[in-house]
């Protein structure tokens, strides 16, 4: 059996369990033995290895696990793992929380994610801090855990951001398109022609947004361009409609009202009148 010595598993009251981001359980430099979780965990759960080695068995996948690994497993995602070597000791912790689904969504962590990690003492270091204020009197301290619990899930999100462009090898090709956009937002150009600028398939134009932005490439395009015109709007306001829908690479003035009104809420015009100094 683990032993549960460096391990802290909070009773929460009614008050943390409102938090948007809460505890459930926490631990460092913790011997792992066997786990078999057919139902998965309560809570989403990040998991690294400190020293030692172990195995992971999840989605019909085995990995082997090392120091400087991460693990994040979602919630009721089934799972087992077992050690492989003298010891496994690992760094963890659990949480829940009201705004924790919509973040992880935000942030793509809706699936099982393993991470090599180049710099582990970001998270170490948070794992660290979140234990040793949870077991050092817990309810004085449980606001400062919900804000350190969110810069763990964000440090999470920004490796395996990281991760998902280097297995891509697309970092700077997005960069060049995102440049590209910049610059020829005005005029009319396709899928394909990004995808000749990068000499990429349009499929691969496509994983690289979703990989670095969760969108597809011209969701991208038509933000900015609604983001261009209203700055346009703002500064010619005596522009008509049309005009400011070409000037932006739009060639239908009532797709861009009807556009505008869907993102907006309000039409052009009343965006206008909305942000007009009074004389």
């Amino acid at each position: 059996m683990e032993d549960f010595m460096n391990a802290f598993f909070p009773t929460n009251t009614d008050h943390q369990l409102n938090l948007p981001f809460y505890l459930t359980s926490s631990g460092i430099f913790f011997t792992e033995t066997e786990m078999d979780r057919p139902h998965g965990y309560t809570s989403p759960q990040w998991i690294q290895t400190i020293s030692g080695s172990g195995q992971l068995y999840i989605n019909d996948e085995v990995y082997d696990i090392f120091p400087n690994t991460g693990l994040f497993i979602p919630a009721h995602l089934p799972h087992h793992y077992m050690k492989t070597g003298e010891d496994w000791i690992t760094h963890w912790v659990s949480f829940d929380g009201y705004a924790v689904a919509d973040l992880l969504q935000a942030f793509g962590l809706t699936d099982f994610a393993y991470i090599s990690l180049n710099n582990p003492q970001q998270t170490q270091h948070l794992l660290e801090q979140i234990y040793r204020l949870s077991n050092n009197e817990y309810h004085q301290h449980y606001f400062k855990i919900s804000t350190l619990l969110y810069d763990t899930i964000y440090e999470i999100h920004r490796l395996h951001t990281t991760k998902k462009s280097a297995d891509i090898h697309g970092s700077q090709m997005f960069l060049t398109l995102l440049a590209y956009i910049e610059n020829h937002y005005m005029d009319d150009f396709s899928l394909n022609d990004l995808a000749s600028i990068i000499q990429r398939s349009p499929q691969y134009v496509c994983r690289l947004f979703q990989a670095e932005l969760s969108m597809r490439p011209f969701e991208y395009v038509r933000n900015y361009r609604l983001s261009k015109s209203k700055s346009l709007l703002l500064s010619s306001p005596d522009l008509s409609i049309q005009d400011v829908a070409l000037r932006v690479g739009i060639k239908s003035p009532s797709y861009y009202s009807a556009l505008f009104k869907k993102e907006e809420k309000i039409t052009p015009r009343e965006f206008i009148q909305l942000h007009q100094r009074g004389v």
